[in-house]
């Protein structure tokens, strides 16, 4: 077995020969020695033996030249104290490899894009069920933000700090997305603490924002007329839903995907089926003399449809772009009355609807009946819809009767005598 003190000057005076040959490091590091190849090629290596085994294992550090003989030795000294230590090198460099390729997956894995994602997915499907799209629509705008804020960071790294700033990040003006912010991204964590991407959840410390106050703004009889004047310059698709909003107080997304086959024009019958209402309880309206004047106009006569959307651009999907529509009907209400109107949303209209019901003398348990409110005395029994349907229709003839008188007012008697 070939000794010498391995330095540059005597590795690179080493000649290659017939066959691979070893020199071993004189009287340095016990293991320590230097391949040459039968192309000339010189390769620092380590061999060992732990206690017990049977054969000697070798590990090639590195090639002569990329290593000099002094960084050679020193990984094979850190090699040395291994072995007498009883860790074996190969071992040791296959769990710090499992390591690193459980690292990068995890990289992968626990990245906030990724996580956002596959919550999104998991959050789609509710008890076997589609998630209605308004939800879907509110947790993919946070889902968006939480990735904008940070980025590839992973989700095991972020604390309860970090989720704070993220929150102190929106604007403390916007409450309603702060809070819907909290709420989703709680949804979010929970799922991956039980996904067992983290340990600890930190919305146990974070503490949530505060409600935003809720809305009270109600449109009087002035504003209503003018908005009622405006639809009609929206033209069909927008101009009718937002009359039939003002008519029924039904909420925006409940009257938009409305489809043909809820309606029965010999029953003058609006069926809203649970899937699609908010609470997710169905709804029988009754369809008053406006309301189907409306319907005929949008189904060219009174052969109604038995499929399909009724509000529609496309044939097959209902409309959208409800915040472009808004503010082209604020721009024509602004118009008409002279000025802009205070600010309000298409919700406003269902709360003017039930203000309005109340000052027309209609019960509150008919008005909750009509907007689809749940009671808090339960499910109806079969002899109480009878009764209710009736209550429904002379609530919404008197409301439909108000708007007539809104929009067509009676001429002012001039108290003239005729002699």
């Amino acid at each position: 077995m070939a000794k010498a003190s391995l330095t540059k000057r005597t590795i690179d005076a080493m000649q290659s020969e017939a066959k691979d040959y070893f020199v071993w490091d004189y009287g340095r590091v016990q293991g320590f020695g230097l391949k040459v190849t039968t192309k000339g090629n010189k390769i620092y290596v380590f061999q060992y033996r732990m206690r017990s085994a049977k054969r000697d294992r070798r590990i090639t550090i590195g090639k002569h030249g990329a290593w000099t003989p002094e960084q050679a030795r020193e990984r094979a000294t850190e090699l040395r104290r291994m072995v007498d230590g009883g860790i074996d090198p190969f071992d040791e460099a296959e769990r710090i490899a499992n390591e690193r390729k459980i690292e990068s997956q995890n990289k992968i894995d626990k990245a906030i894009t990724n996580v956002c994602d596959r919550w999104l997915d998991s959050y789609s499907i509710n008890k076997g069920e589609k998630r209605r799209e308004n939800s879907m629509k509110a947790a993919r705008l946070v889902t968006d933000k939480l990735k904008a804020y940070f980025g590839d960071k992973r989700i095991d790294t972020i604390g309860w700090r970090d989720i704070e700033a993220f929150i102190d990040s929106i604007p403390a003006a916007k409450k309603a997305t702060r809070r819907n912010s909290y709420a989703y991204s709680k949804l979010l964590w929970k799922w991956a603490t039980r996904q067992e991407l983290i340990d600890n959840d930190p919305f146990k410390t974070v503490e949530p924002p505060p409600n935003p106050k809720s809305r009270k703004r109600v449109l009087d009889k002035i504003e209503l007329s003018h908005v009622w004047r405006g639809s009609y310059r929206l033209g069909y698709p927008f101009g009718p839903i937002v009359r039939l909003m003002i008519l029924t107080g039904g909420r925006l997304n409940e009257i938009g995907r409305m489809s043909w086959s809820e309606l029965d024009r010999n029953k003058r019958l609006w069926e809203l089926p649970e899937e699609r209402a908010k609470n997710k309880e169905a709804n029988e309206l009754p369809i008053t003399d406006k309301m189907l004047i409306e319907l005929d106009v949008i189904a060219n006569g009174v052969n109604w449809p038995s499929t399909g959307f009724v509000f529609t651009t496309t044939g097959t999907t209902a409309v959208s772009g409800y915040s472009r529509v808004k503010r082209r009907l604020d721009r024509i209400v602004a118009e008409l009355a002279g000025d802009e109107l205070p600010p309000w949303v298409f919700h406003d209209l269902r709360r003017s609807f039930v203000t309005g019901l109340f000052g027309l003398s209609i019960s509150e348990r008919a008005a909750k009946a009509v907007i689809n409110h749940k009671m808090a005395t339960g499910s109806l029994e079969p002899y109480d819809r009878v009764e209710f349907a009736q209550l429904k229709l002379e609530g919404l003839n008197k409301w439909q009767s108000y708007i007539e008188s809104l929009i067509n007012p009676k001429p002012i008697d001039s108290g003239e005598l005729v002699g």
